[in-house]
């Protein structure tokens, strides 16, 4: 019962925790994008 129990909670925790996960990595990848971009205007800006 208690085993059952925890493996429930444990299941739910990654449940909520995989789109909290996704959307960090999505941020990260944009802001990481937008930096990239940001350097090479930066560049094409002194040359």
């Amino acid at each position: 019962m208690l085993k059952e129990d925890g493996y429930c909670r444990l299941f739910h925790l990654v449940e909520k925790n995989i789109p909290l996960g996704a959307a960090a990595l999505a941020i990260m990848i944009v802001l990481f994008g937008n930096i990239v971009l940001m350097l090479n205007q930066t560049h094409s800006i002194h040359t």
